[in-house]
């Protein structure tokens, strides 16, 4: 099968391809100015902390309340053990 295509139905053709090209290009262009702003919210310092500055500092925050809450528990736990062992030791004394 053979199909001709005249001159006009190629220059729509190629006006719409090249319509299409330009809006490709002005999406990634838009793209990459999104990601360019994102990393610099991320990453540079701008006049205030960036998000991955409170992110740093959240997880520390974190870490020693998670090393505050273990050691408690640690301790509360010996505590419990040493008194419950003190008192077997007195019932054992006094048998």
């Amino acid at each position: 099968m053979t199909d001709f295509m005249t001159v006009e139905r190629c220059e729509q053709k190629h006006t719409e391809t090249m319509s299409f090209l330009r809006d490709i290009k002005s999406d990634v262009q838009q793209v990459q100015t999104d990601q360019r702003e994102l990393n610099n919210r991320l990453y540079k310092d701008n006049g205030r902390k960036s998000v991955q500055s409170m992110l740093n500092d959240h997880d520390r925050v974190l870490r020693v309340l998670i090393w505050i809450a273990c050691t408690t528990g640690g301790i509360l736990a010996l505590k419990v053990i040493g008194d419950t062992w003190d008192v077997a030791k007195t019932i054992i004394r006094q048998l």
